[in-house]
């Protein structure tokens, strides 16, 4: 799946921009190439972003939850490589892409910081 990300450059940061929550793993994928250590991410939004990844996917394929499917789609979540990121990105529905970047080590802890009433 190729999404439209658009990156800038401000000062010495890269910004990137994007309409898709899932893809942010591929600009997060290439920001945790360039480090030793997982980052942290911090997010202020209307809501959380935080619901299980793959909980979409994985009810259209089997109709309930699945723990162990869950478990193997976030193994094959590789930050390193970009098919990986863009078929994780294809499975990806909104609000998921937080937790599948915690759980594959893109991302050490979210801190999710919402809004709502």
């Amino acid at each position: 799946m190729k999404e439209l990300i658009k990156k800038i450059k401000i000062s010495t940061k890269n910004i990137f921009i994007f309409e898709n929550h899932a893809s942010a793993l591929l600009p997060w994928g290439e920001i945790r190439n360039n480090l030793d250590d997982e980052p942290n991410l911090i997010t202020l939004d209307h809501h959380t972003d935080t619901y299980p990844s793959f909980l979409r996917y994985i009810h259209g394929k089997k109709g309930d939850d699945n723990e162990d499917l869950r478990k193997e789609l976030i193994q094959e979540v590789d930050f390193t490589n970009i098919d990986s990121l863009n078929n994780a990105v294809g499975l990806l529905h909104h609000d998921e892409h937080i937790d599948a970047a915690v759980k594959s080590g893109m991302l050490q802890y979210a801190f999710c910081i919402q809004f709502s009433d």
